[in-house]
């Protein structure tokens, strides 16, 4: 197992917590570009399964 290699990467800013979980391992220093561009989304198409993983049940 590569060490510089990541599955996820979680974090704490503004009052809210994030996690991000890759497909793939990705290289610490990609998450970290990632975990850099990640903002909170107001309103989230249910529809859009690939920004969400999973549909939301309201």
């Amino acid at each position: 197992v590569d060490k510089g290699l990541v599955r996820s990467v979680a974090w704490s800013k503004d009052n809210m917590a994030y996690f991000l979980f890759f497909q793939v391992p990705v290289k610490a220093s990609e998450a970290e570009f990632y975990k850099d561009h990640v903002v909170p989304l107001k309103n989230i198409d249910s529809s859009r399964t690939d920004l969400i993983g999973v549909k939301t049940i309201r």
